[in-house]
């Protein structure tokens, strides 16, 4: 009896061992599944975009149309649409899509709406549009296919053989006046199939282009503004791709090197040709407004300014008087020292008499200043002496209100 206990007890533990093995081979099973399940994971992340679309054309409107018929939400920001219109490739931007959608997020059953005639200058006149959809946060192509006029296209058709080159550029300065050259420069366009052959610009999104075989351009501009700036590149398989910036070029105070001594119209007349009258021209788009001038004779011995005749409303009569579309001046009844770093005056408002309006000068117009008249010291104490101010070097300093924004323009003058 005792023995085939001992027997059955072996036979248990036997069984105990095998029951142990295949437990563990079980728990090391399920741990590689899932580290492989994170792998796969990890591969199929979640910028691996899945949707798919409809994309069709209407002829008669120009318009292109692309729903989102399944699949994944997209944000609009990593989006970008690469379209053949007529033979010639245009590239759409994430702000340039988002300024045809009215949403951050592209969803089930939205459409996405272009009109080509609007945002390429071209009117539908293939019987098909390849496109490309691209989501640039994962880099994958989401969407490649033609599509029909009139029709939907289903997403999964493929585009042409040959890649399209894609055109891109940059220009400094980022904020260039008007009237200074600006460089442009597409050396960052590319062709991932051949090679760039041709770069044409549309300065003013006219339809009309200058075309070169160099990646770099200048071009200015002789009036402020905004101005939509287009590069269409070919390559050498004459595939075309556009893109376009806007280029803002700003106006500015412009002196018109006129500066002139005068004599003024105090005793002893004629003087020493004291007074210096100047001029700016308004190159904004809008009207300034001037809130202060700063004044810093070269000359550390040209010490004060004063004018010391009636009456004191008119120019050549006073300190400082600015004549345009709106005058100011300002009166300083005892004369008013020019400390060193330059004398700086609130025309129409400092002053022992004043007008109490700031000086305006209306878009393209001219602003005159009359600044009378300067003394230097005669050697006695608190004496000075009028001072011939030909060939003398004036700093001149406008600060200036545009468009709600606060400027300021310095130059020299030498009467």
């Amino acid at each position: 009896m005792t023995k085939r206990l001992q027997d059955f007890a072996k036979k248990d533990d036997a069984v105990i061992e095998v029951f142990s093995e295949i437990l563990l081979t079980g728990i090391i099973v399920l741990a590689i599944a899932a580290v492989a399940a994170f792998v796969l994971s990890s591969l199929d992340g979640p910028d691996n975009v899945r949707v798919d679309i409809d994309h069709w054309a209407d002829k008669d409107t120009d318009t292109l149309y692309f729903r989102h018929s399944g699949g994944e939400t997209v944000d609009v920001e990593d989006l970008e649409l690469v379209v053949n219109v007529n033979g010639s490739y245009e590239t759409l931007t994430s702000e340039q899509i988002r300024a045809n959608y009215d949403s951050d997020e592209w969803a089930l059953g939205d459409v996405i709406e272009v009109n080509t005639s609007t945002q390429f200058n071209y009117d539908i006149t293939d019987d098909r549009v390849p496109t490309k959809l691209v989501h640039t946060a994962s880099s994958l192509v989401i969407y490649d296919a033609y599509g029909s006029i009139g029709d939907s296209g289903v997403g999964g058709g493929s585009g042409p053989q040959n890649q399209p080159p894609v055109a891109s550029f940059s220009y400094s300065p980022s904020l260039p006046p008007m009237g200074q050259s600006i460089t442009f420069d597409a050396s960052a366009s590319s062709d991932s199939d051949g090679s760039i052959t041709t770069y044409e610009w549309d300065w003013t999104n006219d339809g009309s282009y200058d075309a070169t075989t160099s990646a770099t351009a200048t071009h200015s501009y002789s009036s402020p503004g905004s101005y939509d700036v287009k590069l269409r590149v070919t390559d050498d398989e004459g595939n075309t791709n556009s893109t376009m910036k806007t280029v803002n070029v700003a106006g500015f105070l412009r002196y018109n090197d006129d500066a002139i001594a005068n004599d003024g119209p105090d005793n002893p007349s004629p003087d020493k040709a004291g007074g210096v009258n100047f001029s700016i021209q308004n190159l904004y788009g809008s009207t300034v407004t001037i809130d202060s001038i700063k004044i810093n004779p070269a000359n550390d011995d040209i010490v004060y300014l004063s004018d010391d005749i009636a009456p004191n409303d008119n120019k050549e009569y006073v300190e400082v008087y600015a004549e345009s579309d709106i005058d100011g001046y300002s009166e300083f009844y005892s004369g008013i020292e020019i400390p060193t770093g330059g004398l700086e005056v609130a025309i129409g408002q400092d002053g022992d008499e004043t007008n109490g309006v700031s000086p305006q000068v209306n878009s393209n117009n001219v602003m005159t200043f009359y600044v009378y008249e300067f003394y230097e010291p005669t050697g006695g104490f608190g004496k000075i002496k009028n001072i011939n101010m030909q060939g003398e070097d004036v700093e001149i300093t406008i600060n200036y209100t545009v468009e709600s924004d606060q400027k300021s323009k310095t130059f020299t003058i030498t009467p």
